[in-house]
């Protein structure tokens, strides 16, 4: 089986961007001796990680395809927040609740939304229906969204607030 693959001119800039992430966060690595740095590095290869994957969804021409890449691209849609939330807490001294416990708590709902965009099919509850858009020539899907992607939305802006 061969998949095909037709990239629009967006996805370069889509790409350069997913580049430029990982190498800020290869260089913070690198050169980490500011608070929060391994936080920013995580939470910039989680954002190359989506870029990535949407770009490989956007060319692939086939809808299993564009299923599959957007369906791998959710570990670093799901995990931004999280690293975003204790990067801003270490890098602004607010840290006295960064326990190994509270960090792991904050990584429940990611990984129950990863597990649920794995067996969506059976479900779901992240995406209800997914279909062509008819005005791009099924270029891009709608994804007509569940129950469950509401609440991980919810709980990204809360991070985000908090």
């Amino acid at each position: 089986m061969k998949i095909a693959y037709q990239f629009p001119p967006e996805t370069i800039v889509m790409f350069a961007a997913a580049i430029i992430s990982i190498l800020l966060a290869i260089i913070v690595l690198w050169r980490r001796v500011s608070p929060g740095g391994l936080p920013f590095a995580l939470l910039m290869f989680a954002i190359a990680e989506w870029l990535f994957f949407s770009v490989l969804e956007i060319g692939a021409v086939d809808m299993q395809t564009k299923i599959l890449w957007a369906k791998v691209q959710y570990p670093g849609i799901t995990t931004l927040t999280p690293f975003f939330l204790i990067f801003a807490s270490e890098y602004s001294r607010h840290n006295k609740w960064l326990k190994p416990r509270n960090i792991a708590l904050l990584f429940v709902i990611p990984a129950i939304t990863i597990i649920l965009i794995a067996t969506n099919k059976l479900h779901g509850l992240i995406w209800s229906d997914i279909v062509p858009a008819a005005e791009s020539g099924g270029q891009y899907l709608i994804y007509s969204h569940g129950s469950f992607f509401w609440l991980m939305s919810v709980y990204s802006y809360v991070l985000l607030m908090a």
